[in-house]
């Protein structure tokens, strides 16, 4: 059927009959599909496209009578290989896991790559992966559906180029072990590529391995294949050849890994397929797979073919390397799987769905919590649970996987799990299907059953500290933790640090009465890092002592002198005499430039005409272009791409030379007129030991300015978070430097304020201007683009104020608003640093971006009252009661989750502004006298007005539950 339609001028899209219609009528479309050809045993299921796609159908005949014809006149095919290099081929797809799937172009010259690497060469004592199968591969048994990237290339390969015989299965019959075992040994065949479900089902039959370990290798692919399982496998005797490749890119270009033992290895000869491993954001030993052009003339990089404007391609595929070997790589997931959880965590689901799928009980697992304040999980068993207590006994048997998930549901038996022809599972169409269970469960968390925790050891600090590290090892696998090691240096992710407060909760209320309403929060194990730590904090809680101690407070305070004293040695002396920035034609390195406040800086420069060019530093392996033009669109701001001003760089500001290359780094020391470091960790959870990357960041930026060719302007975008302890009886915070530990709160503070002391430090004995901006709370835009973040802490207020149907009068401690839009933030810190057209000349010093011109929240309620109607905000109530109806809401009937209740995820940090009352005088916090004379954008703003408040309120677009339900 393909050569037919090549040699009569068409394109031949291969299709899975079983995508659900949404998916097929956007193949049809994109692909500009209008004639099916099928066989009868499709014609229902055709007929049923045609009613909703414009296209004709043909029936072809059964492939016997096909076959059984008399020879037909030849067609031939005239042109040459580089004639037809270019030319289509066939059209797959996308398997759809993380979305609907997507119609991708094969070329002749993509085919005829999978011919070139049988002649790589060999590299490293093992050879291409391609000349390894070719050799093994006498009778081969390849099941996957040929319109499957995995189906059409192992033919191609296995029948058309390597000339060896490949067996199908039956199109007719589901293909399940027995069957497998029974076509293995009727066909003779010496090897197979199976898909990684059915090997996790075959894995428990040991008459099925002894069948497996006879054939000169078993492939599997598509997906990964369970630790568990194939270490089983392994361990019997079966030669496993795993095997990755993508629909745009073809089989990737991987040698054979020769060691049975890493059979999860892929073995990548990075410099002849032109592949880079960069660093990823999720995790410090994660790195995604990026394919750079090694040149026009393509040699084995058919992504080229797929995408032929493009110089690179991030595949979005995570690998881990081998702690010894190198250029051996494991596959670690999908950049794109990655979820990020609505307290800024993010986490990657594999490792753990992949632990949890293991257990014999789980058919599959799936772990769900985007934008949610933690993550849940739903597991499909391989025998259905009929009644609660089935249910209860099955979680209890795969308690020791399951502990890191927060809650956990069995699948519906009519909603089976959406799977992939690969055998892997759609993610995003199957969390979709669930989307009702999903809602319900985060509505109306379980708690965890006092009888199934282990009680914990309360005498001292150290039996405590004892009792907690047995818990954490033995129900959450937590290894080599002992009384001080520190929480994620042993290897402890986000999960479970959740999972394991939830846990120490539980333990404590069973173990002791004394406890019964002691609730130990995620954030208490960001803070104390460590078992010893958390017992001191447990127990001094218990003496209704925690976290005001003298002792812990100078414990606190030595540890930040010592990291202070840690990063600030060895600063640079700068060569004296260096000339000023330029003001005009002037090169501006900006990071963090993709978050919000960072669109808005690098709008600001693009549209500056004394800006020739602005460097943006990005964590992001594109350097953050992607995510750039997507936020600057949605703002409407200028785009990146049309001003050709912009430049972005995959950064890692902690790391020598800030993780660039020697040739840029030193171009950009010559080039840099002024830096904005706009870039950091916004996670109020995170201890002041996490963010020590951020802190050397800071330093190596300082060290950049003081050996730059030009006296270059640091602007360090710090936080009226490293002031929030100053004792108000001493007036406003003044606008200077303020070295006293005492008065940051919170690792994000403290991390900001040792920053500043650094870079002033470095500033003096490195000959640089250095600005320094205590930044207030940034508000919305002024402009109808954009939106203040729906998830920060008034906007939370608002949406659950909507729910409970009240609305507080007055905000206690945070009454005083001296709130500043985004636009007039980000035009006053480049004010300072002599980047606005207004303020050429940088300052030096302390500024805050503070609003000069208070007012107060109560007289903002009547405009927010107004927006929403009284029927949905009827009542005006005290703040300290509001928080009770927020509290009192989570175990209400028919409660929602935080998704759509949002102020459940900052009830803590409600209850303690409440606390301070209503009779509290309004003023000034933070002085900002110097910042006005020196900033014409903070000078001419005016206080936040009924009007501006009720248009942010039409950006958040909220709606009331009984709106939403209305309407639906």
């Amino acid at each position: 059927m393909t050569v037919a339609c090549i040699k009569a001028g068409y394109k031949a899209l291969f299709v899975s009959p079983r995508n659900p219609l949404e998916a097929q009528l956007n193949l049809f479309k994109l692909s500009e599909c209008r004639l099916v050809v099928r066989p009868p045993s499709h014609q229902s299921v055709v007929d049923f496209w045609v009613k909703h796609w414009d296209m004709k159908q043909i029936e072809i005949e059964p492939l016997h009578d096909i076959l059984s014809k008399p020879q037909v006149p030849n067609v031939p095919y005239t042109k040459t290989a580089a004639e037809a290099e270019w030319d289509p081929f066939l059209v797959l797809h996308t398997s759809g896991s993380t979305g609907l799937p997507k119609p991708i172009v094969t070329k002749h010259g993509s085919i005829a790559l999978t011919d070139a690497q049988h002649q790589f060469p060999e590299w490293n004592g093992t050879i291409p992966i391609a000349r390894a199968m070719e050799s093994l591969a006498d009778v081969h048994f390849s099941p996957m559906p040929l319109f499957h990237a995995g189906g059409v290339y192992g033919f191609i390969g296995t029948a058309v180029l390597s000339n060896k015989p490949i067996i199908f299965p039956f199109p007719d019959r589901p293909l399940t072990p027995d069957l497998t075992i029974e076509i293995l040994q009727a066909t003779g065949a010496k090897s197979a590529a199976l898909p990684p479900s059915l090997l996790e089902e075959m894995v428990h039959r040991p008459d099925q391995i002894e069948v497996l370990k006879k054939l000169n290798f078993v492939g599997f692919g598509g997906g990964p294949l369970n630790k568990e399982a194939g270490d089983t496998l392994y361990r019997n005797g079966v030669k496993l050849l795993n095997i990755i490749g993508a629909t745009e890119t073809l089989p990737f270009c991987i040698y054979y890994q020769k060691n049975s033992a890493l059979w999860q290895y892929f073995i990548y000869n990075e410099e002849l397929s032109g592949v880079e491993f960069r660093k990823a954001t999720t995790d410090e030993d994660v790195y995604e797979m990026v394919i750079t052009r090694k040149s026009k003339q393509i040699p084995i990089q058919g992504i080229f073919y797929t995408f032929p404007d493009r110089e690179e391609y991030a595949t979005s595929d995570l690998y881990k390397p081998h702690p010894t070997l190198p250029h051996h790589w494991k596959f670690h997931g999908r950049a794109d799987n990655i979820i990020n959880l609505s307290n800024g965590e993010k986490l990657n689901p594999v490792r753990m769905e992949d632990i949890i799928a293991g257990n014999p009980a789980v058919k599959a697992a799936l772990i769900v919590g985007a934008q949610k304040f933690q993550p849940a999980l739903i597991i499909e068993p391989f025998v259905q649970p009929k009644t609660d207590e089935e249910i209860d006994d099955l979680i209890d048997r795969i308690m020791p996987q399951v502990a890191d998930a927060n809650e956990t549901i069995v699948s519906n038996p009519e909603k089976p799990f959406l799977m992939a022809d690969k055998g892997t599972l759609k993610r995003s169409a199957t969390i979709k299907l669930y989307a009702d269970e999903i809602e319900e469960l985060y509505a109306n968390p379980r708690e965890v059953p006092l009888s199934k925790v282990p009680r914990l050891e309360l005498s001292s600090q150290a039996a405590l500290s004892r009792s907690i590290e047995k818990l954490l090892r033995e129900h959450l696998g937590v290894p080599h933790l002992e009384s001080d090691t520190d929480f994620f240096a042993a290897g402890m992710d986000s999960l479970q640090i959740i999972a394991a407060a939830r846990f120490i909760t539980a333990s404590l209320r069973a173990t002791n009465k004394h406890y019964s309403d002691t609730t130990i929060e995620a954030r208490d194990m960001y803070t104390h890092v460590s078992p010893h730590q958390l017992a001191g904090h447990i127990l001094r809680s218990g003496q209704g002592k925690a976290n005001s101690g003298a002792a812990s407070e100078s414990e606190n305070h030595q540890a930040m002198d010592r990291l202070y004293q840690k990063i600030r040695q060895n600063l640079i002396h700068a060569k004296r005499g260096r000339p000023e920035p330029a003001k005009e034609q002037q090169t501006v390195i900006l990071t963090g430039s993709t978050g919000n406040m960072g669109c808005y800086l690098l709008d600001e420069l693009i549209r500056n005409p004394h800006v020739n060019r602005v460097i943006c530093f990005n964590r992001s392996t594109d350097g953050g272009a992607g995510k750039q033009a997507n936020a600057m669109l949605e703002r409407g701001l200028a785009s990146p791409g049309e001003s050709g001003k912009v430049e972005f760089f995959h950064t890692n500001l902690s790391q020598p030379n800030m993780g660039l290359s020697q040739e840029v780094y030193s171009r950009l020391l010559k080039e840099a007129d002024r830096i904005v470091h706009n870039a950091w960790a916004v996670n109020f959870n995170m201890p002041l030991d996490a963010f020590e990357p951020h802190i050397k960041g800071c330093r190596n930026l300082a060290d950049f300015a003081a050996t730059a060719e030009k006296r270059v302007v640091l602007v360090f975008v710090s936080t009226i978070g490293t002031t929030s302890k100053w004792d108000a009886s001493r007036g406003p915070v003044p606008e200077k430097s303020l070295r006293e530990y005492g008065i940051s709160g919170l690792g994000y503070g403290q991390s900001k304020l040792i920053s500043s002391m650094v870079l002033e430090d470095a500033a003096q004995v490195g000959d640089f201007p250095l600005a320094i901006v205590r930044v207030g709370q940034i508000a919305g835009p002024l402009a109808d683009g954009g939106a203040w973040s729906r998830q920060e802490w008034l906007p939370s207020i608002i949406a659950s104020s909507l729910v409970l149907k009240a609305l507080p009068r007055h905000l206690s401690g945070m009454n005083t608003t001296a709130w500043v839009p985004v636009e007039t933030m980000s035009r006053m810190i480049l004010d300072i640093g002599g980047l606005t057209e207004e303020s050429k000349d940088y300052h030096e010093g302390y500024f805050h971006g503070s609003n000069p011109s208070i007012t107060t929240f109560d007289k903002l309620v009547p405009a927010i009252q107004q927006h929403y109607g009284r029927n949905q905000l009827p009542d005006l109530i005290p703040f300290k009661e509001w928080v009770e109806r927020l509290e009192a809401s989570r175990t209400a009937p028919g409660a929602l989750g935080a998704d759509r209740n949002p102020g459940l995820k900052l009830v803590d940090f409600y209850r303690g502004a409440a606390s301070a009352g209503e009779n509290i005088p309004n003023t000034r916090t933070h002085d900002t006298t110097r910042t006005v004379a020196c900033s014409p954008a903070l000078r001419s703003i005016g206080p936040v007005t009924p009007e501006l408040m009720a248009h942010w309120c039409r950006q958040w677009k909220f709606e009331s539950p009984s709106a939403r339900v209305g309407r639906l």
